[in-house]
This record gives C-alpha cells, structure tokens and sequence, in this order.
C-alpha cells in the first residue's frame, strides 16, 4: 500500500461504521464518484451502503486503490440530515463480510446464495467488463462465475475472472433484485462452495 493509499485509508477509518454520508472519488471513468456510507474497509477493500439521491441503492465493494479522494462536508452533512428526517438513513445497516481479501469477499457473497455483480473497470476509459450473476467456484487467483445477459438468459460457458481485474463489487442493489426476478430460471451450472 503506498503512502497516499495509506493516510487515505487512515482518514477514511473513523467514518467507518458511522451515519456520515461520504462522497468518493475514484480513478475509472465508469463510476467517477459514488455516495455514501462507509460499513468497513481493509487495506485493499471498501464496503458503502452506496445512494442514488434520496434512495438506497444496495451495497458496492471498491477497491482501496483506486479510490483518488473523498469528501464528507457540509453537503453531505446536509445530505445526512434530510436523509434521517427522511426516515431513510437513520441506522446503518448489519452488514458481515470479510473484506480482508478478495478470496473471503467473493466467498461471503457466494453464501448470500443470491446473483451479484462483478465489475472489471479500466482506468483510463469507460469501458468496463460487467458480469450478473453467480460465483461458481471460488480458486487461489480466480473466480469461475455464471453470468447472464440483457435479456435474462443464462451465458452457455463460464466467465474466468482474475482477482487482479476485479475493481467493483455490488449486491442487493435494486438492479440485481429486479434482473434476477425475470432471468430464466436457476444457474445452469453446479455451485462449488468454498470452504
């Protein structure tokens, strides 16, 4: 971890945990910036309870290193008032994942027996690998997942993705929730379980 990543991480640490809506800004073009509360973090993850304006958007899990900055000002000060008055954000909510590698990331997101998104995003263009879907089997340095695509059926071949090219996680965003309620039908391909 360098030095910047490190007093970055440092000052990100007291929000973690606490009703303080946070702004970040992160180096891909795909997702520049995301809103915000901070549930946990470890040295290369970071896990927001991510907002759309006044609504919960589910939860995303960022890579440490590819975060550039963040702000929690008067704007998002403001934005946490209106948002407990709102009754919108008034706790934070349980949230237990192992953020200490992507291994136990991907591991806990495969027992939520749910489809997740597994992003690979390039820093210096909008373009991005997106797959919906299910980790299969979790390896050392990879991922076999099960995706499907825009009309909800299921891909004929297992996507292999490498730890190093994932940047962003989400789950149990109103996206996932809805998209998987039309896919058609359950995973074709057997899910392995890492122990």
């Amino acid at each position: 971890m360098s030095i910047s990543h490190r007093r970055l991480r440092e000052s990100l640490e007291p929000l973690a945990g606490s009703l303080k809506k946070i702004r970040l800004s992160r180096q891909t073009p795909c997702a520049p910036s995301l809103n915000g509360y901070v549930l946990g973090m470890s040295d290369q993850w970071l896990l927001l309870w991510q907002f759309h304006d006044f609504y919960p958007d589910g939860f995303t899990i960022v890579r440490m290193d590819g975060i550039t900055s963040y702000r929690c000002g008067e704007y998002e000060e403001f934005w946490t008032n209106m948002l407990r008055q709102e009754n919108v954000a008034t706790e934070l909510p349980s949230m237990a994942i192992d953020l200490s590698s992507t291994k136990s990331v991907l591991r806990n997101l495969q027992k939520t027996d749910q489809n997740f998104i597994v992003e690979s995003e390039a820093p210096d263009k909008d373009i991005e690998d997106f797959y919906l879907g299910r980790a299969t089997r979790i390896q050392n340095t990879q991922v076999k997942f099960a995706s499907f695509d825009a009309l909800g059926q299921w891909d004929t071949k297992l996507q292999t993705i490498e730890f190093g090219e994932i940047t962003r996680l989400q789950f149990d965003t109103p996206y996932t929730n809805c998209f998987s309620r039309y896919t058609d039908g359950k995973c074709p391909f057997p899910i392995r379980y890492a122990k």
